[in-house]
């Protein structure tokens, strides 16, 4: 999630989100209306943010209505949004496999539709393809998601944003290797 007011990586501190409250917005939209939130001009009304992220206003009323259950938000009578979502991880010890799996499956073909609809001056696409040993495997997750918050933090130095963006680092095997009882690993 998102990590709005994130002064740096060090002095964050990342509340971790329950199972049942990362189920219910593990939609890509919910996680970008927060954002949507902090940028120039956003008018806080469904059919602007519909026009704004590519869904409908009923995905749109559903997620307010999901963010606002869960404390994230709050439509105040005169009809501003506030954020009160803060700093979150859905990283939990627990299983949340399947809620993350659709999250990113959801994020992954987003950036399948930014390379051919969006100009390359707007994205950056890039990948690379190393063999390594997988006893460093936990290190380097650990590197990945220090590089996400810096970079989030990076962004949010700016008091003013015009745009959301998202950031999908993918870490997986291409090789399907069996390691028997006596391989060297």
């Amino acid at each position: 999630l998102a990590s709005p007011s994130l002064k740096s990586t060090q002095q964050a501190q990342f509340r971790q989100m329950s199972l049942d409250s990362f189920r219910v917005i593990s939609d890509w939209y919910h996680f970008a209306i927060l954002e949507l939130m902090l940028v120039e001009d956003f008018e806080p009304n469904a059919k602007w943010v519909a026009k704004a992220l590519g869904i409908t206003v009923s995905e749109v009323n559903i997620a307010i209505g999901n963010l606002s259950r869960l404390g994230l938000i709050v439509v105040t009578e005169d009809g501003k949004w506030l954020d009160r979502a803060g700093n979150n991880s859905n990283v939990v010890e627990y299983d949340v496999e399947t809620a993350k799996r659709k999250l990113q499956k959801q994020i992954l073909e987003k950036a399948i539709e930014a390379l051919e609809e969006v100009d390359i001056k707007e994205r950056d696409n890039s990948a690379v393809t190393f063999a390594i040993h997988t006893s460093r495997l936990p290190e380097a997750v650990e590197k990945i998601t220090r590089f996400r918050r810096e970079l989030a933090a990076f962004f949010e130095q700016d008091s003013k944003r015009d745009q959301v963006y998202h950031l999908a680092v993918a870490l997986y095997p291409v090789t399907k290797i069996k390691r028997g009882k006596g391989s060297k690993r």
